[in-house]
């Protein structure tokens, strides 16, 4: 274990090149602070990205990416990666529920239907698409986190977008970002979850079944919109994954309409998840493990053929 931190990006790079590392793995990608110009020096024979952003680099120097059969299926024809993909067998994620949660009977009242994103994340579309479920279920609330929803601008320009969609301030709830302890729990005030598109959630999604909320899904043409559905196909709960808006309002509306439902998910979901083997570490970890062997084979193959000829 070595901390890079306070070093700039060509002293990580010798330090790995010192290191003599094999396969370097980039778990940041794009998001803020990261270090892919560390990538671009390539101090690594073999370059991988993996977490948090399941989409393309843009970087040559970056060998693979590691992905699932769902989220980047097989011919797709909007394939702009550059890197090479290595599918798990299984899920793209292992997930490691947060720790001291309890999942609660289901909240007595209206119906709150809720989301933790990134504001970015929330196109027009998703938000007249949210408006038309409040209009079917018209004493339901629409409960928001996302950064800095606590400042009066952020919030203000966020309630003025909703309100062009045709959300009113009274239908709305908005929190800004807590730790992921106290955002977990913070789920059982909530009945739905409601997953963005065409860029799904992650961490946030998982955590929704975790807590006993069904989570309704869109999923988009790329990688990073389709999470929703390879977690909720490997969760056993394809029923929730919806082919189009309309379907998306219907879907949200019906479980809305039927709190027997919601109770008996509230009830279940922790264990489905557990079931279907989303939260088996030793698994997932084999098949990162085989993930890996086969991109080393793979470059091994490579030099032996350019050896020979």
């Amino acid at each position: 274990m070595r901390s890079i931190a306070g070093l700039n990006d060509a002293a990580v790079a010798d330090l790995i090149r010192r290191d003599q590392m094999d396969i370097l793995v980039d778990l940041a990608v794009h998001s803020a602070d990261n270090r892919m110009l560390v990538l671009a020096r390539q101090p690594a024979p073999l370059q991988v990205s993996y977490l948090p952003y399941p989409g393309a680099t843009g970087l040559a120097h970056v060998n693979y990416r590691i992905t699932d059969v769902l989220l980047d299926p097989h011919g797709s024809h909007l394939d702009f990666r550059i890197e090479n993909l290595v599918r798990l067998p299984a899920a793209y994620i292992c997930y490691l529920p947060p720790s001291d949660t309890t999942v609660t009977s289901l909240p007595p009242g209206p119906i709150r239907l809720g989301c933790s994103c990134q504001l970015m994340q929330l196109n027009d579309g998703v938000l007249r698409t949210w408006a038309e479920i409040l209009e079917q279920v018209p004493d339901a609330r629409l409960c928001m986190e996302a950064p800095k929803l606590d400042d009066p601008v952020v919030a203000g320009g966020f309630m003025e977008r909703c309100a062009a969609a045709g959300i009113g301030a009274t239908r709305l709830e908005l929190q800004p970002y807590v730790d992921p302890g106290t955002a977990a729990q913070r789920l059982s005030t909530l009945h739905i979850a409601l997953d963005p598109f065409p860029f799904n959630t992650m961490a946030s999604a998982c955590n929704a079944l975790w807590m006993g909320l069904p989570l309704i899904t869109l999923p988009g043409k790329a990688a990073p919109g389709r999470f929703g559905l390879s977690l909720l196909t490997h969760a056993g709960l394809r029923q929730w994954v919806a082919p189009d808006a309309a379907t998306y309002v219907k879907l949200a509306v019906g479980l809305a309409r039927d709190p027997a439902r919601l109770a008996t998910q509230r009830a279940t979901l922790r264990q489905t998840l557990t079931d279907s083997g989303l939260t088996d570490g030793k698994s997932f970890t084999r098949n990162l493990e085989g993930a890996y062997h086969e991109m080393w084979r793979r470059r091994c193959a490579a030099q032996t053929s350019r050896h020979g000829q």
